[in-house]
């Protein structure tokens, strides 16, 4: 999974985008792994490309042509940092409809399944521990309930904490998928 980066201070978010790719299919080309690839959300602001679901497509779609295997990981708390209010029902699936329509059905290929202490559209970083954070159960549960998800891998990315708080977000999300 990869970020889309920053484009320079002197530059713009079409000569970001070219970089990027070129950058990116360079490296995959030269290395030996075939691992695939996933471009990941970020809580956007500023310079960074792919905090937007419009970004992410152009960069998904700057590498596709070269690496049609490229596909998407979706974080839930840098989605709500960057606009989408995911914590409830109709958030959540209006940000899944909108990521099928700009990316494509099949584009999504795993999810970070992150609560979040950052106000929506604060475009600040704050991982939380499930049910501290401000996403509830709500949307949640509505994108684990999706069947075109039910295959997918969920990844738990948690702050520094003990055992027992990792523990508890792990049963919270495994509640709701159940």
């Amino acid at each position: 999974m990869i970020h889309g980066g920053a484009y320079s201070v002197d530059s713009s978010l079409e000569t970001g985008v070219k970089l990027f790719a070129q950058s990116v299919i360079m490296a995959v080309e030269q290395s030996a792994c075939r691992t695939p690839l996933l471009l990941e959300n970020v809580p956007g602001g500023g310079r960074r490309m792919g905090g937007s679901l419009e970004d992410l497509a152009r960069l998904h779609d700057a590498l596709k042509p070269r690496l049609p295997a490229v596909g998407v990981c979706l974080d839930t708390a840098h989605a709500y940092a960057a606009g989408y209010d995911c914590s409830s029902v109709e958030g959540a699936l209006k940000f899944v409809s909108r990521a099928h329509r700009l990316l494509g059905f099949d584009s999504i290929k795993a999810f970070h399944l992150n609560d979040t202490r950052a106000l929506l559209s604060s475009h600040r970083e704050h991982h939380e521990h499930w049910g501290r954070g401000r996403l509830g159960s709500e949307g949640l549960k509505a994108l684990l309930d999706r069947e075109e998800f039910s295959s997918l891998p969920g990844i738990l990315e948690l702050p520094l904490g003990g055992r027992e708080d990792d523990r508890g977000s792990l049963e919270f999300v495994r509640r709701l998928s159940a």
